[in-house]
């Protein structure tokens, strides 16, 4: 997912136009909280499969996912969408994984730019959120206080300069440091290579919305759940 330029700082703008102030304090309270839900990293250090990471828009897509036996679910970004649209979804999923007493982890990928947004993602329910480059923005700061875990995209340097074990790129960096675990996007479909991916560091794979598919969505989960190399 790349986010260009002109429409990357236009939601910089109307983000910083619509925030309120947000203490120190009243981030970190938010860390204190019981969380029902893993954290992406929590379920790569437990994992002796590769993991699927399914898109999901809609909780109907997230009951496919779910059942087709994936094991995280990702509320992702168009470029078109509004923030507040984010959150409708991110509220929508994390009350059906309650309800359905799943624990499984809930990453919403799509830009922020203020302390706010990462308060009200945690209050939506989900645990894990995206930085995009560059990196030295309040989000960083604010999650860290609130006990968010951030997923570096696109840059593996600024990724290790912050202290980030969790990296998603479509294109795959040629080493990958001890310590951190790399998503796959953009390669999903192409199940012939989950074994070579895997060799090369590859612990995750985000795979799009199949429109409702269940079928679709158990054979792709079922071909990318490979064992991981020893």
């Amino acid at each position: 997912m790349r986010m260009d330029a002109p429409s990357f700082e236009n939601r910089r703008t109307q983000a910083l136009a619509r925030a309120r102030p947000l203490t120190d304090d009243s981030l970190a309270r938010l860390a204190s909280l019981e969380r029902p839900q893993r954290r992406l990293s929590q379920l790569f250090e437990d994992a002796q499969t590769l993991c699927v990471i399914g898109v999901a828009d809609c909780v109907e897509s997230a009951r496919h996912w779910l059942n087709a036996g994936a094991d995280a679910l990702c509320v992702q970004d168009n470029g078109q969408g509004r923030f507040e649209d984010w959150m409708e979804n991110i509220w929508a999923l994390s009350d059906f994984l309650r309800t359905h007493g799943r624990d499984c982890p809930l990453w919403l990928r799509t830009p922020l730019f203020e302390k706010i947004q990462v308060a009200e993602c945690l209050e939506a329910g989900t645990q894990t959120i995206s930085i995009y480059p560059p990196f030295d923005t309040p989000v960083v700061e604010a999650a860290r206080l609130a006990g968010v875990e951030l997923v570096a995209q696109n840059d593996l340097s600024q990724a290790q300069k912050n202290g980030l074990s969790l990296f998603c790129a479509t294109a795959l960096p040629k080493k990958i440091p001890t310590g951190v675990f790399l998503i796959s996007d953009g390669v999903a479909e192409t199940t012939t290579k989950a074994d070579a991916l895997a060799r090369r560091g590859v612990r995750a794979f985000i795979v799009p919305s199949l429109a409702g598919d269940a079928d679709q969505a158990a054979a792709l989960v079922s071909a990318l759940k490979r064992p991981l190399p020893r």
